[in-house]
């Protein structure tokens, strides 16, 4: 139905966001200018929004990633006017909660693998303030060892620290959430010389290893601006 001569309508639609991810909220809002607004009705439909009325609508946007088209119904009488908006509906990211560690600690037949016992898994959100989220409570073996636990947030940095009695000693660092390997800027503290840094613990080659140059928790290393591997 088109407005008569005599009305005095024009209608805006618009959106508090113009992307949202999946099954997130966004509020609708249409706007009304002319004499004839005052006493008019609203009403909105898209996907998910059927006949739902007001000016202003918190809706649900639907879980599948796509554009999508709102359209709001102005009425005052016999005069109808109608708008629309577009909201983009992007994947939620994936979540890298890590919850599983892969290392290998020290060589095979070596000493000391009751080194590794008390060594951390923590995590950060700024770089300075770090959570506990796993201690080791085994010796090492001289090979690959994985360890998981319970952790459902998701940091930007997770590192290894060494216990009290530990040096690093890492050929390899690996961290996971669940069978998905995270991906990030290794970083750590130093090693005796640039041929045991902490970069050995990432470098896929369990032929090198990380070996800090005093004993502690001050050894470290880790991964910052942590991701989810796609591949």
């Amino acid at each position: 139905m088109g407005c008569a001569t005599s009305c005095s309508l024009s209608v805006g639609a618009s959106a508090s966001a113009s992307t949202v991810t999946t099954g997130g909220s966004v509020t609708l809002s249409a706007s009304c200018s002319g004499s004839d607004c005052s006493g008019a009705t609203y009403t909105w439909n898209g996907p998910g929004v059927s006949a739902q009325t007001g000016q202003t609508k918190v809706i649900t946007v639907p879980t599948t990633a796509g554009t999508y088209s709102y359209t709001v119904t102005v009425v005052k009488g016999s005069c109808s006017q109608q708008a629309s908006v577009n909201i983009t509906v992007t994947s939620a990211p994936q979540t890298c909660a890590v919850n599983r560690v892969r290392l290998w600690f020290r060589a095979p037949g070596d000493c000391c693998m009751d080194r590794l016992n008390g060594a951390k898994i923590q995590g950060s959100n700024n770089g300075s303030t770090w959570t506990d989220l796993y201690t080791i409570t085994q010796n090492g073996t001289g090979s690959w060892q994985e360890f998981t636990f319970g952790n459902t947030v998701s940091y930007s940095s997770v590192r290894f620290v060494a216990s009290s009695t530990g040096w690093g000693e890492l050929f390899e660092l690996e961290f996971y959430s669940g069978t998905t390997k995270l991906t990030g800027t290794p970083f750590g503290s130093a090693g005796n010389s640039s041929t045991d840094n902490f970069d050995k613990a990432f470098d896929g080659n369990t032929g090198t290893q990380w070996h800090g140059p005093t004993v502690g928790t001050v050894n470290n290393a880790g991964l910052s601006n942590v991701g989810c591997a796609t591949n």
